[in-house]
């Protein structure tokens, strides 16, 4: 997940403190205030703006956005009006970044200046606020008095100084964050001091301590994981740097946290600690991707057999060609099919980038609007909220910035009973536990409906949905840019002698076990959020559109440059360098703009990432479930031999991903036993039911203990906990290994069976016979 932009003002986005300074007020006022859109003329990549003037009582003041950058409401400065001149500048960027301008009839038109550098820049006067665009919101950051560091405080967070320590609270006080420095150059050490000083009684016990790969300049990583009494997590987080550690204590409710994880990860990833330098590219071309390929074949080789990933399928690209394809392992696991650059897998969320294209092609059109209302392409569209359902537009469909959580077991568990319509009416019961664009939360449900409504509107029938939003696809996306072996579901693959197997690891052993791909269609109801099928080879094809700003091979545009850029718009903060776009992550690679999304399913997992600027990109292709250590190592390894670093990055985080793996099956294979105590489980064998997941059935045959939900079955497990004890019974076969369901009695002595917990948790209840 990640991010780049214009070189020169690339400069523009490490301001981290909100500033405002005004002046007094001149000629010219009221014809100036609102907003005004425009762009920034770079020759071959004009950079949209959108621009706030305001007066008061003291004078002017304003801001300004800087969509492709992630920059959002950056203060203005040095505002003077006189007559038709109009003046303003952004105080503290390196460069003195200045606009100078003439008004005349709702249009700004003049020169834009930054470090020597001119360019022409033009806005007009828009019909709404910036806000109902619903931009990245602007952090606020909280310096450390001592000058030690920095740390973003996420929207309606709450930042306190107490004795010598930070404290930042969500708005619903159920999250505590503690920022320390500590003088103890041992990271556990100093996560135990830290809970001593900011709470006494701590006195929780640890079941785990890891030592991540640090981040750039920080020498080392501890992270102490506790007990997790009634659904709390508690845990602390050192980073040591000369000597002295940075400590984070979490403390918070687990359903909390499931809200509101993006803004801890902004926290987290936003801590900035003075003194450490970190690599910045911004402005470097990188080298020849010809001359790493040994390298990274010897990369991509030793870490598939590691991960113990039965095939997988590399394209490179680079200054619009794809300059590199091959494909490595086989299609099955101990079949003699070797994986090529055509071989067919799904590629997951990546689609969802396909279906925003599609979308911002009927925007193209005008046939809708970004902010065109949902229930006026679907009137019986609702949510739970009646005043939220008029006002939810195409954009939030796709934005991840609604607050609406994960709920994919509803999906999983009811996939055969729900066609398209359903998927949408479906969000009727959808709860939005943030305001719009405050958090990050990620729904397939709401981008499956985004796609749907598109189909709507672009003519298709209500009882064949899929169908439509297959035509409307390949109409619009995929036969203009020669996209001829990606598909919308299994069933219109022309060569399914072509497909890979999926497949998934053993939950105790990791070996590869191939599943049968019947157990990927429990995803096509929300076709439009993640069932495409693609090979590397296409996917390139796809990369390189996108570099060309929606051109295909032929020079032709499928969708105009403006309304693809319009999709790497950051909505909403995922971390304090990434944020969600429509469908796309707009992230960073060491200073440099990334744009990328990552896709898994049942037996496959996709990256697809490219760096614009540096004219260079990646698409990595597995057919195994949860490979993206892998893939993301991968990347991270082509970036860093493509631009010659030699920091160890990739190889450090892969190796961690291993020992992690490795940690995992070792603590599951001891804990996990094959045999079922038959007269234990009997009060639990039989049909249960839950409002949202519908029934399920228990049964015990042939000293077997299995679940079938209808959609799936699987082998029951027990699995122990860590002292010993029963602590639930894990889903041991594909295509839902690793489900864990716990037999537990309700407050009427009744046998139940809990799944999930937090915001996540079901109650499976007993049928009456």
């Amino acid at each position: 997940m990640n991010m780049h932009a214009c070189r020169g003002l690339l400069l523009l986005i490490p301001i981290l403190l909100a500033f405002s300074a005004v002046l007094a007020e001149e000629p010219g006022g009221q014809e100036l205030v609102g907003t005004w859109t425009g762009e920034i003329k770079i020759p071959g990549s004009p950079l949209e703006i959108i621009v706030e003037l305001d007066q008061d009582d003291n004078g002017w003041l304003g801001n300004i956005d800087i969509p492709a950058q992630g920059a959002s409401g950056l203060p203005l400065t040095n505002i003077r009006v006189d007559g038709g001149s109009v003046e303003f500048a952004i105080e503290g960027i390196p460069g003195e970044p200045a606009f100078g301008g003439t008004l005349s009839h709702d249009r700004i038109e003049g020169s834009f200046t930054q470090g020597g550098q001119v360019f022409e820049f033009a806005m007009s006067r828009s019909n709404g606020k910036g806000a109902d665009r619903e931009p990245a919101r602007r952090q606020e950051v909280f310096e450390d008095p001592e000058g030690r560091f920095t740390v973003p405080v996420p929207e309606n967070w709450q930042a306190e100084e107490r004795d010598g320590y930070l404290v930042l609270t969500d708005r619903d006080g159920s999250i505590h964050i503690k920022i320390l420095v500590v003088e103890e150059a041992d990271g556990e050490k100093a996560i135990e001091m830290a809970w001593e000083r900011v709470d006494p009684e701590f006195g929780l016990e640890v079941t785990q301590i890891l030592t991540p790969p640090s981040t750039s300049g920080v020498e080392s990583t501890t992270v102490v994981n506790y007990d997790l009494p009634d659904e709390r997590i508690y845990q602390g987080v050192a980073r040591s740097f000369q000597g002295v550690n940075f400590v984070l204590l979490v403390a918070a409710d687990l359903s909390a946290i499931q809200r509101r994880q993006a803004q801890i990860t902004i926290i987290d990833s936003g801590l900035k600690i003075h003194g450490v330098e970190e690599t910045d590219l911004s402005g470097m071309a990188p080298g020849s991707v010809d001359e790493i390929i040994d390298e990274l074949e010897s990369f991509i080789e030793e870490y598939r057999e590691g991960y113990r990933i039965p095939g997988a399928s590399i394209a490179l690209v680079q200054d619009g060609r794809q300059v590199y394809g091959r494909g490595f392992g086989h299609r099955e696991y101990g079949g003699d099919a070797a994986m090529t650059t055509d071989t067919l897998m799904m590629i997951g969320s990546t689609g969802k980038t396909l279906t925003t294209m599609l979308m911002a092609s009927l925007v193209d059109e005008g046939i809708v609007d970004w902010d065109t209302p949902a229930i006026e392409v679907f009137a019986d569209f609702a949510v739970a909220d009646p005043e939220l359902t008029g006002a939810i537009t195409l954009r939030n469909l796709v934005c991840a910035c609604t607050g609406v959580p994960r709920q994919d077991f509803e999906i999983l568990f009811n996939s055969s009973q729900m066609e398209a319509a359903d998927i949408i009416r479906s969000l009727g019961s959808f709860e939005f536990y943030t305001d719009f664009g405050e958090a990050f939360q990620y729904s397939n449900q709401l981008v499956a409906t985004g796609g749907y409504l598109a189909a709507l509107a672009d003519g298709a029938e209500l009882d064949s949905l899929k169908q439509g939003y297959s035509r409307a696809l390949a109409r619009r996306v995929l036969d203009p840019l020669g996209m001829t072996d990606t598909y919308s579901s299994h069933g219109q693959i022309n060569d399914p002698g072509r497909a890979s197997v999926p497949h998934q690891p053993a939950l105790d052993t990791g070996e590869p076990r191939p599943m049968d791909v019947s157990g990927e269609l429990l995803l096509e109801s929300i076709m439009p959020a993640g069932s495409h099928w693609s090979t590397a080879d296409d996917m390139a094809r796809y990369m390189i559109a996108q570099m060309a700003g929606g051109m295909n091979a032929d020079g032709e545009p499928v969708v105009s440059r403006e309304g693809l850029e319009k999709l790497w718009e950051p909505q909403v903060s995922i971390s304090s360098t990434s944020s969600y776009g429509l469908g796309w992550i707009v992230g960073e690679y060491k200073g440099l703009k990334e744009l990328s999304h990552a896709g898994n399913t049942l037996g496959f997992s996709s990256e697809f990432s490219f760096l614009p600027e540096a004219g260079i990109g990646i698409v990595v292709l597995s057919n195994t479930r949860l490979a993206n250590a892998f893939s993301g190592a991968v990347r991270q390894r082509f970036y860093e031999l493509a631009f010659g670093l030699e920091s160890g990055e990739a190889e450090s985080g892969a190796r961690f991903g291993l020992e992690q793996i490795k940690t995992q099956q070792e603590q599951i294979s001891e804990k996990l036993l094959e045999s079922v105590d038959s007269e234990e489980i009997q009060p639990w064998l039989g049909r249960f039911a839950n409002n949202a997941l519908g029934e399920i059935e228990i049964s015990y045959v042939d000293d077997r203990l299995a679940v079938d939900a209808g959609e799936f079955k699987s082998e029951l497990r027990p699995l122990l906990d860590r002292h010993g004890d029963l602590e639930s019974y894990m889903s041991y076969t594909p295509p839902m290994a690793g489900l864990p369901l716990k037999f537990e009695r309700d407050d009427n002595d009744r046998p139940v069976i809990r799944f999930g917990e937090g915001m996540s948790r079901y109650i499976f209840e007993p049928v009456d016979s």
